[in-house]
């Protein structure tokens, strides 16, 4: 509305990539009610043909980072899932599955997304931690399962 109603105006959002890539996600969206055009522009080291309209290469920043798990979370009713895996995750990698519930960081309970954060926030990479999944089996039923990843 703010657009149309001043015609020399931009706007920029500035969101994650996921919601970007591929001039899917919010720019398709806002577009189909909005009727305007749109450009995407990234900045991510992961770069494919097609991505966006532009790509951004700004210098590294020197800095501590936490290491990651690669990992898709997903929260529903108190629960933090397993959804999907990054590229070449450590997280996969180390036998973490789709679907696993994430119970606990090193002992330490999660119950959102953000505790998963924190568990990570002081450790550096190479580090390990020990992730409690419930872990569906088809016939078996449920089963807790203590997974180390190294990070």
């Amino acid at each position: 509305e703010y657009l149309k109603r001043q015609p020399d105006r931009r706007m920029v959002v500035v969101a994650g990539g996921g919601h970007l890539a591929f001039r899917s996600g919010i720019p398709k969206r806002v577009s189909r009610r909005n009727g305007l055009e749109y450009a995407v522009i990234i900045n991510d080291a992961d770069i494919e043909k097609g991505i966006a309209d532009y790509a951004v290469f700004p210098p590294p920043l020197e800095g501590i980072t936490a290491p990651r798990l690669m990992v898709v979370l997903a929260e529903d009713k108190g629960k933090v899932t397993i959804a999907g895996f990054s590229r070449e995750s450590v997280a996969e990698r180390a036998g973490l599955r789709t679907g696993d519930v994430i119970l606990s960081v090193d002992g330490d309970p999660v119950k959102d997304t953000g505790d998963v954060k924190l568990a990570l926030f002081f450790k550096k990479s190479g580090e390990t931690i020990t992730v409690r999944v419930v872990r569906k089996r088809f016939l078996l039923g449920s089963k807790e399962v203590d997974v180390v990843v190294k990070l």
